[in-house]
């Protein structure tokens, strides 16, 4: 089925940059100035708009430890990518049903589908030691709340989950760093920490991975036409 409009923009991106960084910035941490990787502190703070920032050392007194001599595995080439053929077959058969998703629901593709790999590596059948299922890995009370019977059903999954993005961009006006902290933590999380980004370590590792997929999404013509 071909769509005639697009999804609508989210605008809150640009200036959320620094969350895609975190990766590139531990690794750079980890790595710079010697051959063998050492063990570093990194610290984060939240600024007034939600928006995490990293720094290998408390610069003023926001910063707070995310990481304490924590050495991370090395990282792997930047060419690897052990998911193409699981993703190029999922984008096969599902593409067409998405694009149509998103266009019923005003949520962007590349977003639905960089949720879908962070969240389940395209594996209908993935569940969570907390509860959550399927490729949008819906918690129970999701899954009510949109009408889910069966959360292993793919299409159920995912249409649920698309509806629940949707309207966190509404609850959030768009500003990407609360609807994916949201989707992560829950929306009773960022409400109790001032409408911020939780201070959860997998939240503010999940905010980045996302927003990394995104943009690697949204660089791949044929995710982006409107055919």
């Amino acid at each position: 089925m071909s769509l005639s409009l697009p999804p609508k923009p989210l605008q809150h991106l640009p200036r959320l940059a620094s969350l895609a960084s975190l990766a590139n910035f531990v690794a750079l941490c980890t790595l710079s100035f010697s051959p063998v990787a050492q063990a570093v502190d990194i610290y984060y703070m939240i600024d007034a708009d939600g928006v995490p920032h990293y720094a290998s050392s408390a610069i003023d007194s926001r910063y707070q430890i995310f990481l304490r001599g924590e050495t991370p595995p090395a990282p792997p080439p930047v060419t690897q990518d052990k998911f193409a053929t699981t993703r190029a077959a999922f984008l096969a058969t599902w593409l067409p049903t998405l694009r149509e998703l998103s266009q019923q629901h005003q949520v962007e593709l590349a977003l639905i589908l960089a949720v879908i790999e962070v969240e389940s590596r395209y594996n209908s059948q993935a569940n969570s030691p907390k509860g959550a299922v399927g490729l949008m890995q819906l918690m129970p009370s999701v899954a009510a709340r949109y009408g889910v019977r069966d959360r292993y059903d793919a299409l159920q999954n995912v249409e649920a989950g698309v509806k629940y993005l949707r309207d966190l961009q509404k609850q959030h006006k768009d500003n990407l760093a609360l609807v994916l902290a949201s989707y992560n933590a829950g929306s009773g999380a960022v409400a109790r920490h001032g409408r911020r980004i939780p201070p959860y370590k997998e939240t503010l590792l999940y905010v980045p991975q996302v927003l990394a997929q995104l943009a690697n999404f949204r660089a791949q013509a044929h995710i982006n036409c409107h055919c």
